[in-house]
């Protein structure tokens, strides 16, 4: 076997991870495998990219290595694990810690700021323990699970920290009790665990279930399908109970849930799904189809080759997935600061009781130094700052109607400079509609309405639903057929009405008149005559000319990006005055935005549809427009509900300025830290000060987030 042969690669789902210490120790575990070439893990989206050698360790091997730390893992094809769904119920711990908190620290305001005598000093004492035990048993217990699992993989970050901060601080107190003394240090640990609490809850609000979403890719594995029996019979089964070279039955109205080949046809589809165009897609024998199509005429047997979880859209899933695992160079720093962040805390406490027994002091008093420097390393205010900026910038948008999904498009955003447009759906309505109207002479046009409401009504194709549009149907007293690939018959009693394709009807041998344009246009023959013909258009959404203008002023250079045809592309975007490609498959979407990427631009890509996936997880930034796939919306770092590219002057001004305000929280906490420590190792901090230096510096966090705004 060569080496390329054993290299595998695949996407996990780790289910479990409470913050990004938790996924740095999965990556550090899966790392140290043997046979693994590279790993990568990102808890916002629940999963690892992990890549190894199949002659030196296997699939199950690697599962069971993380399996150890406490998670599930599973692969995308496979059932969620309902107990591992569990919600980690943080507010309820929240509250726990708040309610507990209140009392907790009225026995300790008593304690601090009261002349209460020895006797009553122990018992204010004594009830502040017992006041917190509830918030730091049970609020605290999942960053104590965290620490350990990231001491126990020796990737020690934050969580660790915390760990070891509430732990000493317990100790110390209970030593303090024990020797008749009321210097209690509950309330420090109360401090550590109710913000990081706060932190983590905001942080989850802002990083969305990444996993749940791109769950929506695999949607058309659910559902059933029609398996023709070796009798000729059909039998319902479910999509995933289908096996290689089933023979299925498709019919009008049938969302395909597997790949195949057409055996009996001609069909028509509509493949929105995966090419993001609307119009209808005639698929002839032997040729192929794929899960998410959608059949609008025409009815045929395909035979199964490609099963849920191999399927082409199981693929654009995979492929999403990836590329929203993939680790950006601020989570890299993050993890590196955290890395050192326990090194460097349990450094300067050594350092710092070294100096009081240096100095004559007892144990006791050292150790209580030591927990000052370790309480003041605990950077909360730190781990406060992206995501309390990045919620602020969330609830803003929302009221605009805009959904924030990832919060490195705030933290590395700047003005690109391509904007990419799909078209169908972003730039146009989605829906072919009819432009114009051609009457023979002497027929009125609302007689020609009139039968073309009343045929259409017989098909599912998109351009039969714009006709009915037009009029009400005379009757549904009638029969209608659809001729895939050609057109419409409709028959009642007061005839025969074709409505189709020039080249159908004039080998019909009905008369058409010549006609020049770039419109789609279909044809009305009604009892052997021609009474005239429509044409059809995608309008443009109303502002979006607007829009583009404002975007080239701002020096973007804007491109329509679609998989429409060459002469329907070209004329919109030449009405646009703008760059145009057209015939752009997923792929091919995909590669133009890591091409640009990779020659240095920073790049902007809108879209709607699942073809649309890939290129928006990849861009700098992808917008989803309102209305778009739950896929397109999974993969895009921003959903609109309302609207669309007119939105994006007021979504860049927002970026901007949320941007800088998080770099500013950032800087503050990192200032913070840097001058707070070395007064901690000096003893001018006392652990309770320490715990109150510690919230005032998150409450200016705060305050300096509230600055965003529209």
């Amino acid at each position: 076997m060569t080496e390329a042969a054993r290299i595998q690669r695949e996407v996990l789902v780790v289910e479990g991870m409470f913050c990004a210490s938790c996924a740095a120790a999965v990556e550090a575990v899966l790392n140290r495998q043997p046979g693994v070439i590279a790993a990568s893990t990102h808890f916002a989206a629940d999963a690892a990219v992990v890549e190894w050698d199949t002659s030196l360790t296997s699939l199950e091997t690697l599962r069971a290595a993380v399996a150890r730390l406490g998670y599930a893992v599973r692969t995308l094809s496979e059932p969620a694990d309902a107990a591992a769904q569990r919600e980690l119920k943080l507010g309820a711990r929240l509250a726990v810690a708040l309610f507990s908190g209140m009392w907790a620290m009225l026995a300790v305001a008593g304690l601090y700021f009261g002349q209460p005598s020895p006797p009553v000093a122990y018992g204010l004492a004594v009830a502040s323990g017992v006041l917190s035990m509830p918030a730091l048993l049970w609020s605290g217990w999942p960053f104590y699970v965290a620490g350990w699992r990231t001491l126990q993989a020796r990737v020690p970050g934050l969580d660790a920290l915390i760990l070891i901060g509430v732990v000493l601080s317990v100790l110390l107190s209970l030593i303090a009790l024990a020797q008749g003394r009321s210097e209690v240090y509950f309330d420090t640990a109360l401090m550590l665990v109710t913000f990081q609490l706060i932190a983590r809850i905001v942080d989850r609000r802002v990083r969305a279930d990444a996993a749940s979403r791109v769950r929506a890719l695999l949607e058309p594995g659910e559902g059933q399908v029609q398996r023709v029996t070796a009798f000729g019979q059909t039998e319902a089964i479910a999509a995933t109970e289908v096996k290689l070279h089933d023979r299925l039955r498709c019919t009008v109205g049938d969302t395909l849930r597997v790949d195949g080949l057409l055996a009996e046809g001609p069909v028509w589809v509509d493949r929105a799904r995966l090419t993001g165009e609307a119009n209808a897609v005639l698929v002839a024998p032997q040729q192929p189809l794929w899960a998410g199509d959608r059949i609008t005429g025409g009815a045929g047997v395909m035979t199964a080759t490609g099963l849920v979880g191999q399927r082409r859209l199981d693929q654009l899933a995979s492929q999403v997935r990836r590329l929203l695992t993939q680790k950006p160079a601020w989570q890299r720093q993050v993890d590196a600061f955290a890395r050192r962040l326990l090194p460097l805390a349990t450094t300067a406490a050594v350092l710092g009781a070294g100096m009081v027994l240096w100095t004559g002091g007892s144990a006791f008093d050292a150790a209580v130094r030591a927990l000052a420097v370790f309480v003041i390393a605990c950077p909360c205010a730190l781990s406060l700052a992206v995501p309390l900026a990045a919620t602020r910038a969330v609830a803003v948008a929302t009221r605009q109607g805009w959904l924030f999904r990832d919060v490195e498009a705030i933290q590395h955003f700047r003005i690109p400079q391509r904007v990419l447009l799909d078209k169908t759906g972003t730039l146009t309505e989605g829906r072919p509609t009819v432009a114009a109207i051609h009457c023979h002479q002497g027929i009125p046009e609302t007689r020609l309405r009139r039968i073309a409401a009343t045929a259409a009504q017989c098909s599912a194709h998109p351009l039969a639903q714009a006709l009915l549009t037009l009029d009400e149907p005379n009757s549904s007293e009638g029969r209608g057929e659809d001729v895939p690939g050609k057109g419409l018959i409709w028959r009642d009693a007061s005839g025969e009405t074709l409505i189709g394709s020039r080249s159908w009807l004039a080998a019909l041998h009905h008369w058409i008149p010549p006609r020049e344009g770039n419109r789609s246009e279909s044809h009305l023959v009604f009892n052997g005559s021609w009474l005239g013909c429509f044409e059809f258009e995608d309008a443009l959404r109303p502002p979006a000319g607007t829009a583009i203008t404002a975007l080239r002023r701002l020096g973007c250079t804007v491109t329509i990006v679609s998989g429409d045809r060459e002469a329907v592309v070209g004329a919109l975007a030449q009405s646009l005055h703008i760059e145009h490609l057209a015939g752009q498959t997923p792929e091919a979407k995909l590669a133009l935005v890591e091409i640009l990427r990779t020659s240095g631009l920073s790049v902007a890509f809108c879209g709607d549809g699942l073809n649309d996936g890939p290129a928006l997880a990849a861009a700098d930034l992808g917008i989803a427009v309102a209305g778009a796939t739950g896929a397109a919306q999974a993969a895009a770092s921003i959903s609109l509900l309302t609207g669309g590219i007119e939105q994006l002057l007021r979504i860049f001004s927002l970026l901007q300025q949320s941007r800088a305000v998080m770099r500013q929280n950032l800087v503050w906490a990192l200032l913070y830290n840097a001058a707070a420590l070395p007064l901690a190792i000096t003893g001018v901090v006392h652990p309770m000060l320490a715990a109150l230096a510690m919230s005032l510096s998150s409450l200016t966090v705060l305050l300096n987030t509230a600055r965003i705004r529209t």
